[in-house]
């Protein structure tokens, strides 16, 4: 069966090891091709993961040691279910695992290699309008650079579509905003310094924009989802209708969900799964919450899953915490955003708003019973 496999299936060699008091230049210097991440020892001892996306965003200098972007990725055993590792990496946000037997590095297991192993199988002629996140946002070509990096800040995305008079024109990425730092401000933060007077900020969007997308179909299978994206090293596609309009996007993330979903039984309630970089207590905290709310609305929720996504914004003058809620559930299929000082003022935001839309779906409901009994009689 597809989701009794391992780590062991997934397995690659695609990592390198590096010192935590080693420049970043040397760590730099052994991505390549063949590299997907590196994991960190100090001396003998395995401390977490880097890779090259979190060295380009950091916006450090090169001689920053390594041990300064570490990042908790947990170990795995071979014999490690492919689905829990899943969960440990939405739990973890982190989407290379190391495998180890006993003390030993063996391997790495990565969302791609287990996209690459399960989804196809599980998911292969599922259609892509099932996975996909509808409630997507677009920029046009004549928007600022300003505009796009207060969206990618906000949302905790990487990617937007282009959009010119109703057709796809484009798509404009944190990367391609970070090359154009580079290039203009040697900076590779672009957080840094939110002023929309900065010379980066007030070029438009058109000019850093890729015109050549990777699109797909709301009718197209997942696998060919996931083929576009491994054979053109992306992590993510647009969906788009016979008019080539942006109707959703589907990520690694949103499949990597899916198939957690598909380890639950049908019957089974709503499962929530916390996602943080904070500490164990806090994500405890929280999911109690999230738990204690999915079990007073489990007739609204139906079954499925929740997701909540905790982490920090940058503000001009202050940072606030943001919680995010992505909601899979037989009845529901959305994503809400909540704010404040706290995680639990976030979390407080979020619910709330939830609990509007529930509100919101079962007068609509409830419209349509009456609507039903009316033609009834």
């Amino acid at each position: 069966m597809v989701l009794s496999l391992t780590a062991n299936d997934a397995m690659t060699q695609r990592y390198k090891t590096v010192q935590a008091n080693e420049p970043l230049t040397k760590a730099v210097a052994l991505f390549d091709g063949e590299t997907d991440v590196l994991f960190v020892y100090d001396e003998e001892t395995y401390k977490g993961s880097l890779t090259h996306r979190a060295i380009i965003r950091s916006g450090l200098k090169g001689t920053a040691k390594v041990k300064r972007l570490v990042t908790h990725a947990p170990k795995v055993a071979p014999k490690e279910r492919l689905v829990e590792c899943v969960r440990l990496m939405i739990e973890n946000d982190a989407f290379q695992l190391p495998v180890f037997r006993d003390e030993k590095l063996l391997g790495v297991v990565s969302a791609e290699s287990i996209l690459a192993a399960v989804a196809p199988k599980l998911f292969g002629e599922t259609k892509a309008e099932t996975m996909m996140t509808r409630d997507i946002l677009v920029c046009s070509p004549q928007d600022t650079l300003y505009s796009v990096a207060i969206i990618f800040r906000n949302h905790h995305i990487s990617r937007l579509p282009v959009v010119s008079e109703g057709v796809l024109v484009g798509v404009v990425s944190m990367h391609d905003l970070v090359q154009k730092a580079i290039a203009m401000d040697n900076e590779t933060d672009i957080f840094a310094t939110m002023d929309e007077k900065r010379p980066l900020f007030t070029l438009p969007v058109e000019a850093v924009m890729s015109s050549t997308v990777e699109t797909v179909t709301k009718d197209d299978p997942i696998r060919q989802v996931i083929t576009t994206m491994r054979e053109e090293g992306i992590g993510g596609v647009i969906v788009v209708d016979e008019a080539r309009l942006p109707i959703g996007m589907i990520t690694k993330r949103d499949i990597l969900e899916h198939i957690l979903n598909a380890r639950d039984s049908a019957t089974a309630p709503v499962r929530v799964q916390v996602s943080s970089r904070a500490g164990a207590a806090e994500r405890a905290a929280v999911k109690e919450r999230l738990v204690s709310f999915v079990t007073r609305h489990r007739a609204e929720l139906g079954t499925g899953h929740l997701f909540a996504y905790l982490r920090s914004i940058a503000r001009r003058k202050h940072s606030l915490l943001q919680c995010r809620i992505r909601l899979y559930t037989s009845t529901l299929n959305i994503q809400l955003v909540g704010e404040g000082a706290t995680v639990q003022q976030a979390v407080t935001q979020c619910l709330a708003r939830l609990k509007l839309r529930l509100r919101k779906e079962k007068s609509v409901q409830r419209g349509k019973d009456w609507g039903r009994l009316a033609l009834a009689a």
